[in-house]
């Protein structure tokens, strides 16, 4: 496959999994968690999303 067409997905993939992250972490502040642990939170899923790491 051509190296620039796979960044594009790439770039289109992460953008999808911002997105979501981002409404993630409003859902989170709705729901009473703080800002701080919100932001924890998110960090902590998109570790485990992108690396596979705990």
């Amino acid at each position: 496959m051509d190296p620039i067409h796979e960044l594009e997905q790439l770039s289109a993939g992460l953008a999808d999994i911002a997105i979501l992250l981002f409404q993630y972490k409003q859902d989170l502040v709705k729901q009473k968690f703080t800002e701080q642990q919100a932001f924890q939170l998110v960090r902590d899923y998109q570790m485990i999303l992108l690396n596979n790491k705990n």
